[in-house]
């Protein structure tokens, strides 16, 4: 049996580089961390194959800036002018609408944790994806202090589900360059977490 706390370190660089790409206020003001997080992952990546979309992301990043990558967020998630929008909170995929079961349900988990919403650091509800990659985060560095198995319940019940739709609208969206790449990445993550977390 794998020792998930061998790859802790790993884990949380790429749930924080996630949340970085789903979180608008982190994205922003992200470009030096970015770039640093895409060369320690180009360094070493999770499967053969993905330095193609990491070295895409990495050059965006490098000879673009950040303009056109939350330029592309906000085209991708928060006001499509030409398509459909990818939506970034579970409830959609769960129920159809917004702030429904699925964020009550996430509300009842969250009661088992130590932690509360800082809405100074994310402003976006509990069942919005990138929040739930935050927490993920919280639940590997702080292991020790929250129930047993919380990850693995967290990751089951909310991330697993959910990201794969996200990852696969990701990929085909036909608007998306920085995050059809970043879809790639995730959908191979999310493999790695699948098989980690039995």
């Amino acid at each position: 049996m794998m020792d998930v706390r061998s790859f802790d370190s790993g884990r949380i660089l790429l749930y924080d580089f996630f949340s970085g790409l789903f979180l608008h206020d982190l994205l922003v003001g992200r470009k030096e961390l970015l770039e640093k997080q895409l060369e320690i992952l180009l360094q070493s990546p999770l499967e053969e194959g993905l330095e193609i979309p990491l070295g895409q992301m990495l050059s965006m990043v490098q000879k673009e800036g950040m303009e056109p990558i939350v330029a592309e967020y906000t085209e991708l998630f928060v006001l499509p002018f030409t398509h459909r929008r990818i939506h970034l909170l579970l409830s959609h995929y769960k129920e159809g609408y917004v702030g429904g079961q699925a964020l009550l349900d996430i509300r009842q988990r969250l009661r088992d944790f130590p932690i509360r919403m800082n809405e100074e650091l994310c402003k976006e509800s509990e069942e919005h994806f990138g929040f739930l990659l935050v927490l993920m985060r919280f639940l590997i560095e702080n292991h020790g202090q929250v129930p047993l198995n919380s990850e693995v319940k967290v990751f089951k019940e909310f991330i697993a589900p959910y990201g794969e739709s996200i990852t696969q609208e990701l990929i085909s969206h036909p608007q998306a360059r920085f995050y059809a790449s970043a879809g790639k990445v995730l959908a191979s993550f999310l493999g790695f977490e699948r098989n980690l977390l039995k």
